[in-house]
């Protein structure tokens, strides 16, 4: 996008970015964000979601994709950050969700209820018991990311 001439002139509040940060080289990634930081608006923010790079669910998600060139954690977006200016705001995992279940009204959402409550309090045991080994370490199959520019007051 840094490259459409179209688009060189306009501020824009959101920039929304799912599945495609995986598929760019560290030296996109670092155009992308500069670019960002130059073309967000005053209170614009740029959400990014993207397989898990710390995570066991997510890799395979990252692994089984010959496209997929970059492993992104939460350090590196931290990084990312920090060399353009940027700040990330949040950064969580994203929620289990089935248009399936969803389709099937209410007993259909009850079940996706469960099974979110189910794999959060998994998740939980896992980075308890784990957290010794490994701060950083997620159990999440995305993440999603929200960026703005470091100036930017909530």
């Amino acid at each position: 996008m840094w490259e459409i001439d179209e688009l060189q002139k306009d501020a824009f509040d959101f920039i929304i970015a799912f599945d495609v940060a995986e598929h760019m080289t560290g030296s996109e990634l670092h155009s992308l964000f500069a670019w960002v930081k130059g073309h967000l608006s005053k209170k614009g923010r740029m959400i990014l979601k993207f397989p898990e790079g710390t995570s066991p669910f997510g890799l395979a998600a990252q692994n089984g994709d010959f496209t997929h060139v970059t492993t992104l954690t939460r350090l590196k977006l931290e990084v990312l950050c920090r060399e353009s200016g940027m700040a990330l705001l949040s950064y969580k995992d994203d929620i289990l969700s089935s248009n399936s279940l969803c389709s099937r009204g209410l007993p259909g959402i009850i079940v996706l209820k469960a099974i979110q409550f189910h794999a959060n309090f998994l998740k939980m045991m896992l980075r308890l018991l784990l957290y010794p080994l490994s701060r950083y370490s997620s159990f999440a199959t995305n993440s999603i990311a929200v960026v703005a520019d470091e100036s930017y007051e909530q």
